[in-house]
């Protein structure tokens, strides 16, 4: 009959070490998961708020041209203004420096842009503002897409 000690080394000590590995492994991968879901929720957010700062820049760029002409265009311009604000305020609230950096900077254009608009000789002096808008737009994704961990690309086109 094989003594206690055989068999603790031969049976009992390879089955602990197992389950303290398979613990491990367990537990390693409900922390990859765990990390993977985090992400996942963040860069949803990420991409939700950056889409609306988008969305409400170009609607505010169509305003600003002189074909947009309207009777209550000045106060359709004042109020997407507002829009940028909030939307610009929720960016930051989930981007990293360089992202909250390009949203400021987009801000500044598109007030820019609203400004020499809404001057009565704007309509001869809003293109290069407007220029400005989609160059800020363009660093806005390239820092989107920095923050998303996703491969830069070289030119966004103005589309």
């Amino acid at each position: 009959m094989p003594s206690a000690v055989a068999v603790f080394w031969s049976t009992i000590l390879p089955a602990l070490i197992g389950a303290v590995v398979a613990f491990l492994l367990a537990l390693a991968n409900q922390w990859i998961s765990d990390r993977r879901t985090y992400r996942r929720r963040w860069d949803r957010d990420v991409f939700d708020v950056v889409s609306e700062l988008i969305r409400t820049a170009r609607a505010l760029m169509h305003l600003a041209t002189p074909e947009a002409a309207a009777p209550d265009r000045d106060e359709k311009i004042r109020s997407t203004l507002g829009d940028v604000r909030i939307a610009t305020g929720r960016v930051l609230l989930v981007a990293n420096p360089s992202l909250s950096e390009a949203a400021v900077d987009l801000q500044s254009a598109l007030y820019r842009l609203a400004t020499e608009s809404l001057e009565p000789d704007g309509e001869e002096r809003w293109r290069e503002p407007y220029d400005a808008v989609y160059a800020q737009i363009s660093s806005l994704v390239a820092a989107t897409r920095g923050q998303l961990d996703l491969e830069p690309i070289s030119r966004v086109h103005n589309a």
